[in-house]
């Protein structure tokens, strides 16, 4: 059992570095030092991209010129609003409006240990996430002590305070997405209805088809873009081995349905597979192709200038194209080279390297690394800004 395990998670590391080694970048890559760190946050207002470090630092900078600027040294997160107005939190509570220059207003102050996300809704009003609540409009939403937002799946230990998501976001309904990655444990999702004002728990507990109720994806949630009413979540998974795909939630007569597809994935190819397996047919072979995915796949995001939906995974950048529900075919965009890092948690593998991108323009995208700063791509080059 012990030497099964041991081959399966060397053909495992062997497949991700051949994959990951061969054609590591197909444009152009240069760096670019400004303030030499990397960072967790990004927002884009034309040509100037306002992000926050990760020794909490709100700077910007401008992509053509270089032009650069501290604006805090003690801000946990920001983001943008519809009027492309910059707000941000700071880790003593404060809801901060950046004007101009280096100076900010602060329109609110909130009462908490740690912040650790803010956000807006459809109408401009703040949301924030801490250890505390969830604070909007004013008030202080707690949840169940009972739930995941004190708890990841497979720890013994209950947190007193709420634990940050691995992955937050806010969609056009106004749910709140609660992303929490148990790496081998599995993960939980779970939401607040900011229109009603509420938690939900258990998105199982509901044999109706209004959303969320009837949804369930896996764990390892890396990405969801929302179009119109219609949603993408991409969803994958590294534990000695890859899974993953990508799912679709609409709205059909008022009800929301969900499909989910992985067929366009890449995988491991036939021949590869014969070497593994000598015995086997290529019948047999083929279908064993279906479990050995190869692309890990990260974030996704609707580009505004094309109408299109775009993905990304250690292959590079790719376009969304959909012939029918769910049914998906890629288009190549450009792969850029990045650098990987172990030590994923409760789980074996490699941290996803790539976990933000937004397009300025139908061929142009910014986007965010955990290890070669904030990347711009301009159609035919990329610049890293570190």
């Amino acid at each position: 059992m012990k030497c099964k395990t041991v081959l399966i998670l060397l053909m495992f590391m062997n497949l991700f570095f051949a994959q990951t080694a061969i054609k590591q970048d197909s444009v152009f890559a240069k760096k670019i030092k400004i303030f030499n760190t990397n960072y967790k946050e990004f927002e884009v207002v034309g040509n100037i991209v306002y992000a926050v470090t990760k020794g909490d630092s709100l700077v910007r900078f401008n992509l053509e010129t270089k032009k650069k600027r501290i604006l805090s040294k003690s801000a946990v997160s920001l983001v943008k609003n519809s009027n492309s107005e910059i707000l941000f939190i700071d880790k003593k509570g404060n809801v901060c409006k950046h004007i101009k220059a280096n100076k900010f207003e602060v329109i609110n102050s909130l009462k908490a240990n740690l912040f650790y996300k803010i956000l807006v809704d459809n109408h401009d009003e703040v949301v924030v996430f801490s250890n505390k609540a969830i604070h909007y409009k004013k008030s202080e939403y707690i949840p169940i002590f009972d739930s995941p937002f004190y708890r990841k799946a497979g720890r013994r230990k209950r947190s007193d305070f709420l634990i940050p998501a691995d992955f937050l976001f806010l969609d056009k309904n106004n749910y709140l997405w609660f992303a929490y990655d148990a790496g081998e444990w599995g993960g939980d999702v779970c939401f607040f209805d900011l229109q009603n004002e509420k938690f939900i728990y258990d998105i199982y507990d509901n044999n109706g088809s209004e959303f969320p109720y009837n949804f369930f994806i896996g764990s390892g949630i890396k990405g969801i873009t929302s179009v119109s009413e219609t949603i993408y979540v991409t969803s994958s998974k590294m534990h000695f081995y890859l899974s993953g795909d990508i799912s679709k939630i609409k709205k059909v007569a008022g009800n929301y349905q969900i499909c989910d597809n992985n067929s366009f994935l890449t995988r491991t190819s036939v021949d590869t597979l014969r070497n593994w397996y000598k015995n086997d047919t290529d019948e047999k072979l083929k279908e064993r192709q279906k479990s050995f995915i190869e692309e890990y796949l990260g974030p996704i995001q609707f580009n505004p200038f094309n109408n299109s939906v775009y993905y990304y995974s250690n292959f590079g950048f790719f376009k969304l194209e959909e012939f029918d529900d769910c049914i998906f075919l890629k288009k190549f965009l450009f792969k850029p080279w990045i650098y990987w890092s172990d030590g994923l948690s409760d789980a074996v593998g490699y941290q996803m390297n790539v976990t933000k991108f937004e397009f300025i323009s139908e061929n142009e995208l910014v986007f965010l690394t955990t290890n070669n700063g904030i990347g711009y791509y301009n159609g035919t080059e990329v610049k890293y800004f570190q």
